[in-house]
């Protein structure tokens, strides 16, 4: 699995052009604006990728913040403490974990754990997911026998 650093497409100069990347296999030079764009957009796909990760360890029991950096470090993700709890205390307060503090070693440490809410918003998300998988994988098409034009012929008529 390639590394997701989410600090990526801050501006860089390359052979001279500002904004601009290394092409790979022949591509052409990206603007920046639009590396800014995709970036911020597969920034956000792994956001959310994050925030599902979070609920589904909370539903296992309670988690804190530098166990999951560490969790999310084996999955090759790299995220800052600063978006962590920022998108921890986001879940928090929009109802889908809770928090509570343990003092550990004469620190205060934060726990989280899924609430109802939560567990509805993660059955969801599976659910969803399962389905984008179905429908993207190749041998998802296989398996209904549709070929992939099949596939969007029948999605183009929806």
């Amino acid at each position: 699995m390639a590394s997701f650093n989410y600090h990526q497409g801050r501006s860089q100069t390359v052979n001279g052009r500002e904004g601009s990347r290394e092409p790979v296999d022949g591509a052409t030079f990206v603007p920046k604006t639009r590396v800014k764009t995709a970036n911020k957009m597969l920034r956000d796909f792994f956001l959310g990728f994050v925030k599902i990760h979070v609920l589904h360890h909370a539903s296992k029991g309670p988690l804190y913040g530098v166990w999951f950096l560490e969790e999310l470090a084996r999955h090759e993700y790299e995220l800052s403490p600063g978006t962590l709890y920022q998108l921890l205390h986001g879940l928090e307060a929009n109802g889908y974990l809770q928090r509570e503090e343990r003092v550990v070693e004469g620190k205060v440490r934060k726990y989280y754990r899924i609430t109802p809410l939560g567990q509805r918003a993660l059955k969801e998300a599976r659910a969803k997911i399962g389905e984008l998988i179905e429908e993207i994988s190749e041998n998802g098409d296989a398996r209904k026998g549709r070929s992939g034009s099949q596939t969007r012929a029948v999605a183009a008529r929806r």
